[in-house]
Order: C-alpha cells, then sequence, then structure tokens
C-alpha cells in the first residue's frame, strides 16, 4: 500500500497541525498475502487405493498457499495434520495405515494472514489384507554322479487356495544355513541343499512367506512348516509303493524321477471321489499335455507324463479340483 500526504497550506517551516488528506492511495495484493484467509475447501472424497492407503482430494480455492490434510478415527475425534500440499496440488495419498479401518479426513487452506475453517468430513475404510498360506511342502532326494541333495518345493495359496504368485519363501535347513525362493505363476518354488553328505539328516522349515498386498497367516497352513530327507522317493531306490492310505486332503506328491528323460510320474491322492485334471505347461503357460481331466475314486493314483517329443527345460504340472489346485516343478534334461 502507498499514500500520498499534502500540506494544505504550503508554508515551510509552519510547525501547528496542518490539515492532511489522502490524495492518492494505491493497494496491491498478492496472491498468498492478502488480507484474508481462504475459503474452506470445497468437495472434499476420500478412497481407500489398497489396504494401508488411502486418497484425499478436494476442490482449489482462492488466495491459498497450501493446504493441510488433517485426518481422525471417529468422525467428531481429534484430528491431526497428516499431510501438507502447495497451492493447486488438490490431492493427497494417506500411506501406512491399518487395514480394514475407517479414517475420516478434513482439509484446510492456508496463506499468510491465517488458515480457512476445517472443509466437511470425509471418510474411507481401508482394503482388508488377503491372507496367504503354504498350500503344500515336499522334499525329494536326486543323485546327481553319486552325490545327493535334496530339493524342496513349497506351494503358496491364497485363502481361496488358489496360487500365489511372487511370494518369497524363507526357512532354515536343518544342518545349518538359510534359504529363499520366490513363487512362479503356479505357487511354487523349490530349494535345493548344499549339504551332500549329510543328505539323509537333512531337513528344511519355512520361517516366514512374505507378498505384496498379502499377510501369512500360519495358522491356515494345509501342510507342517517342516519337511525332511526321510520322504520315500524314486529318486533313492527308483520305485515308490504306493501309500494304502486315504489323504484328509487332496495331495500331489513330487514326480520322479526329476529331472527326467523322457518321462515322469506324477502322483496324486483325493480325499473322496471327485473330478480332476493334471495338465503340464511350459514356463510361457501353454498347455503341453492334459494326462487326465476325468472323475476318480479316493485314494492315490498315478499318470506319467513323457516328454519324447518336447525340449530339455522347465515344465510345470498341475493338479487341480473343484477346490484345490497344486503344481510340481519338472525339469526334461535330454
Amino acid at each position: 500500500m502507498w499514500v500520498r500526504l499534502e500540506d494544505t497550506d504550503r508554508t515551510p517551516g509552519h510547525r501547528e497541525l496542518d490539515q492532511v488528506f489522502i490524495d492518492l492511495l494505491f493497494v496491491r495484493t498478492v496472491a498468498g498475502t492478502g488480507g484474508s484467509v481462504p475459503d474452506a475447501p470445497g468437495g472434499v472424497t476420500a478412497s481407500a487405493t489398497g489396504p494401508a492407503t488411502i486418497l484425499v482430494e478436494w476442490a482449489d480455492v482462492i488466495d491459498e498457499v497450501g493446504f493441510n490434510v488433517q485426518r481422525a478415527t471417529a468422525v467428531d475425534g481429534t484430528y491431526n495434520t497428516v499431510g501438507t500440499v502447495a497451492a493447486d496440488l488438490l490431492e493427497f495419498t494417506d500411506t501406512g495405515l491399518a487395514s480394514g479401518t475407517t479414517y475420516w479426513y478434513q482439509v484446510v487452506a492456508f496463506n499468510a494472514a491465517g488458515s480457512s475453517p476445517a472443509s466437511e468430513k470425509a471418510s474411507a475404510t481401508t482394503g482388508l489384507v488377503a491372507s496367504l498360506h503354504l498350500g503344500d511342502l515336499a522334499a525329494a532326494l536326486i543323485n546327481r554322479n553319486k552325490n545327493w541333495t535334496m530339493t524342496v518345493t513349497a506351494t503358496v495359496h491364497d485363502a481361496d487356495h488358489g496360487p500365489v504368485s511372487g511370494a518369497v519363501v524363507s526357512g532354515n535347513w536343518q544342518t545349518g544355513g538359510n534359504a529363499s525362493c520366490t513363487t512362479n505363476g503356479f505357487g511354487t518354488c523349490d530349494v535345493s541343499s548344499t549339504n551332500k553328505s549329510r543328505v539323509s539328516q537333512e531337513a528344511f522349515t519355512v520361517t516366514d512367506i512374505v507378498a505384496t498386498g498379502y499377510v501369512y497367516g500360519s495358522g491356515m497352513n494345509d501342510v507342517s512348516v517342516s519337511v525332511s530327507s526321510a520322504v520315500p522317493d524314486a529318486a533313492i531306490s527308483g520305485d515308490v509303493a504306493l501309500d494304502d492310505s486315504v489323504p484328509t486332503v487332496v495331495t500331489m506328491r513330487p514326480n520322479y524321477p526329476n529331472p527326467f528323460n523322457p518321462s515322469t510320474v506324477i502322483e496324486f491322492g483325493l480325499p473322496a471321489r471327485q473330478h480332476v485334471s493334471v495338465v503340464v505347461y511350459n514356463v510361457l503357460g501353454m498347455e503341453v499335455a492334459r494326462l487326465i481331466d476325468d472323475v476318480a475314486d479316493e485314494g492315490w493314483h498315478r499318470v506319467t507324463f513323457d516328454a519324447g517329443s518336447l525340449t530339455s527345460g522347465v515344465y510345470i504340472a498341475v493338479t487341480r479340483t473343484a477346490g484345490r489346485s497344486l503344481s510340481r516343478v519338472l525339469l526334461l534334461a535330454k
């Protein structure tokens, strides 16, 4: 603001009070430094974008320098600022929230003159974190030039028993050392022991499973978190007798032999008569063989995968029933 004053009698040295009036008055305002606070933001909305994030959006106002986003856990609770954004930015993502929880938000605009009244309130509820669990854990003994190794295959499922890809399975070897693997699109991954001389004493225990957007529900595991090399496997004797006992859940044993050339045997067990399919895929997800797709009785069954016409590489065998899907990694080595 600029003010010009004028001396009315224009007498030099005159010390008495003169009549003074404002001849010219210029006022210039700068955005954000005006004399009044901004209006309260309108159009506030909140929407959950994940199990731990909520997006807050609002409409713009005039003459603001920025916005404070405030959060509470109840509509009439205490609102604390959880984020500040600059002028003309009209959204804020709140992170690190608890899943399945309702949060309330209000937005306050501010400038040099102060803060606006709080906006209307908006709420959103974060999504529930999906759970995953260990669907299967199997061990196989593999002999390569008289050097025995123990390979463990872990299968990770979601709450609906579907495969979970990208899950990191971590665990410990009984004879020492840690190992981890990441599940493929079929929900399976393998770890192998390096202790060839004491493989008969080896065991592996899963300690954790981590995947983005999931929480590990160990209490939901379909199998034990530990497996030992004492399991029967054709890699030792060349053949395995089928177990006469009826499994309590749909089960898929490791194929044998594995690696194989040109054929390998796949065993699966059913707790009741039902429809079952065993399909083999390549690493691109293309079906290369359908070994069974029919109703089968309860108990153990054996099918053979003949890969004589296929090239060497990794294949995935998937056993599916109405409520369960299991997979194994097959290694064709010609």
